[in-house]
């Protein structure tokens, strides 16, 4: 009796080990999934199990009757109570769904040899690859129901939708009753209804609970996958920049600097078809980069807070073994994704691979991702990646010399630290001198202030630590970390060159604040400020109009004009930006409200200093620039 006391004091707070049946949500719509536990070395272990599918809970504890199941790479948990007898369970399953969002649902667990869902006799017909229609609330999908194995009235299936799969679903079906259902740790569903000839019932997904209609196919659903036709590019895609997950400011560009065809995954750790797909370019990573190939992933998380999302794409890139560039785009809230990188119009779906080949034209664009669950589809999808890698591969390398022949005509004005630079090309080795032109806020340096190697690559440019983009239409090298930091000839006026011409007359200029091209709405505004702070034209042009202008980079250029040109009165307008998905806007609002002296940004620039995701936004919030003093030499007249 004494023993038998002592065992149930040791085993007090403790689960049963072996196979569980697990539930999420409420009983009229539960979906039911297989929980097993099991110790080795004394530690105990967690496996989610659906059907083919084994996933190995990351975090398991079990503390005070309290058992945690925990998938840090999707932020989510599960946090349960242990009956005394250690063969029940009951608690929640959270997960975040938003920034602020969180998805809850009702945890229960019975310990034993149960059922997912009742057995059934063997199946005397087959269900059809079928076309299905999801309904939740207002919003319909369409997708394809495979059925990948049945077997004496256990089934095997997914669904495939336009933007991936819905993984590894498991269940019964008897030849009228079709129960599917699966969990992941980030994915909840559950399929129920009837099938005969067509099929139909109730689902749930996560939370949301809605219904379902199944119609045999002739042929598929269209899905995801390679797009027919390349779209064009909205915005430079060189022209970006993002901060990677040790919080650094990479441009995104880098690869092809350095010669490099780019895969660009659009993604998200909170998104399973994302992690099939990382898995997959973490294999293709190590057959092809000793090729050439440099993958990059941009990531698009929930919290918009820099030490959290950085953590979630070190946990997802940990997971899958992935040693290629993670960088992080921004928030992952509706029509942000496009925003942060305005290079496609719209971020159909999660994931988005980009092709891209060593001179930086986009060769193919795959929405979506079939994942293993799929099976052939899956494998045909991998075969496509590899040529579509193979043709990248082979793709020439560009031409520099339009570049070398631009840098080295006559030298170049820094516009955002004052400097001359001369570029010399020796033996085919580039280099440059910089001296400063004269200066009013301090004492102008004398002689060469700072010199350095120079490497071009088609129109990328690298002076010293810093890379460049050229642009042959506008005649100008940008800096994709700071709307402001270009090189321009010299000699050129504070006038903007658009495909050859330039526009002298200022009146005449000025009509292109609302050109119905962006680059000419951005161009006139950055340029006409810069005119208006030399007196190379008169203060009345409003380049400070456009604060909400669709452009991002246009919008940019009135923040710049509001900011130098001291309109205060505009500072409550430029808060707002200071939200915006577009990493450059935010930068040139904290510059604006920096030198219009605006206090009420004041606190908001501490916590972007901390939380911000952009590495450049981070250090101009940091040290935000401060109202600027009276400006001009004695006399009255301006030195250049």
């Amino acid at each position: 009796m004494l023993q038998l006391c002592l065992l149930t004091l040791l085993l007090a707070g403790e689960p049963a080990l072996g196979h569980w049946r697990a539930t999420l949500g409420p009983a009229d719509s539960e979906v039911p999934f297989d929980l097993a536990l099991s110790k080795s070395d004394g530690v105990l272990r967690a496996e989610i199990q659906n059907g083919a599918e084994k996933t190995p809970v990351p975090e398991v504890a079990c503390t005070d009757g309290e058992l945690t199941l925990a998938f840090p790479y999707y932020d989510s948990r599960i946090t349960a109570k242990l009956s005394e007898d250690g063969k029940s369970l009951a608690g929640e399953w959270k997960k975040r769904s938003g920034k602020d969002k969180w998805t809850t649902l009702e945890f229960r667990a019975q310990a034993g040899d149960l059922p997912r869902f009742p057995a059934v006799a063997s199946a005397s017909t087959a269900i059809p690859r079928s076309g299905i229609v999801i309904t939740i609330g207002e919003s319909a999908e369409t997708g394809t129901l495979v059925v990948q194995a049945l077997d004496g009235g256990r089934v095997s299936a997914t669904v495939l939708t336009p933007t991936g799969d819905l993984r590894y679903l498991a269940g019964t079906f008897d030849g009228r009753r079709l129960r599917l259902s699966e969990f992941d740790g980030f994915f909840a569903f559950l399929f129920d209804g009837l099938y005969d000839t067509e099929g139909s019932g109730i689902c749930r997904m996560g939370a949301a609970k809605g219904t379902w209609q199944a119609t045999p196919l002739v042929t598929d659903v269209e899905g995801g996958g390679f797009a027919k036709q390349v779209p064009a590019p909205r915005f430079p895609l060189d022209q970006l920049a993002y901060s990677d997950l040790d919080g650094i400011e990479r441009a995104l560009a880098e690869p092809l600097f350095d010669g490099k065809p780019l895969l660009i995954s659009i993604g998200g750790s909170w998104c399973p078809n994302c992690h099939d797909e990382m898995q997959l370019l973490a294999e293709i990573d190590a057959q092809y980069a000793a090729k050439g190939l440099a993958i990059t992933e941009l990531l698009f998380e929930y919290s918009g807070d820099f030490e959290r999302d950085a953590l979630q794409g070190k946990r997802m890139a940990e997971r899958h073994g992935a040693k290629f560039r993670v960088l992080l785009g921004g928030t992952a809230g509706k029509g942000e994704p496009a925003k942060a990188f305005p290079v496609l119009e719209k971020i159909q779906a999660f994931p988005t691979a980009l092709f891209v080949k060593r001179d930086g034209t986009l060769a193919a664009l795959h929405t979506g991702f079939s994942g293993p669950a799929t099976g052939p589809a899956y494998t045909a999808e991998r075969a496509a990646f590899v040529q579509q890698i193979e043709a990248l591969l082979a793709s020439p390398a560009p031409s520099s010399d339009a570049t070398w022949q631009v840098l080295l005509a006559s030298p170049l004005r820094d516009e955002r630290e004052g400097l001359f630079l001369t570029v010399k090309r020796e033996n085919g080795v580039g280099s440059y001198e910089a001296e400063e032109f004269t200066r009013f806020d301090r004492p102008t340096r004398q002689g060469v202030v700072e010199k350095g190697e120079v490497q071009v690559n088609g129109t990328l440019v690298k002076l010293g630590a810093t890379l460049y983009r050229y642009d042959a239409s506008t005649l100008t090298f940008y800096d994709p970390t700071d709307f402001t930091h270009r090189l321009v000839n010299a000699v050129r006026p504070h006038l903007p060159v658009m495909d050859q011409q330039m526009i002298h007359d200022p009146d005449e200029l000025a009509t292109k604040l609302g050109s119905a091209d962006p680059r000419w709405r951005s161009e006139t505004r950055y340029h006409l400020t810069r005119a208006i702070l030399s007196r190379e034209a008169e203060p009345r042009y409003e380049t400070w109009r456009g604060l909400d202008d669709e452009d991002p980079w246009a919008a940019c250029g009135a923040v710049f004009g509001a900011g130098q040109l001291g309109h205060r009165e505009l500072a409550e307008g430029i808060m707002k930006l200071l939200d915006s998905p577009f990493a450059p806007l935010r930068h040139e609002a904290v510059r604006a409200l920096g030198r219009l002296g605006y206090e009420p940004a004041i606190p908001v620039f501490e916590k972007m200093a901390k939380h911000d995701l952009d590495a450049a936004v981070r250090a101009l919030a940091a040290n935000p620039p401060t109202p600027p003093p009276q400006r001009g030499p004695p006399g009255g007249e301006d030195k250049h």
